[in-house]
């Protein structure tokens, strides 16, 4: 049996709010992992003062 999973960190909140761009280039990685087979994971700092995204959903 072989497991295979992926934790990511993001500093940035996308793809749940609007701050950055590296947090696209992570969201788009967690989805081709995901594509592949790989559970993936993308863990997310809580910061208050930041604003929802439009049209985003927190499903990666």
């Amino acid at each position: 049996m072989i497991v295979k999973s992926v934790t990511m960190i993001s500093w940035e909140l996308d793809p749940f709010y609007t701050r950055g761009g590296a947090a696209y280039a992570i969201r788009r990685l967690a989805n081709q992992l995901t594509g592949l087979g790989i559970e993936t994971r993308v863990l997310l700092p809580d910061w208050p003062d930041t604003r929802p995204g439009k049209d985003l959903t927190p499903l990666l």
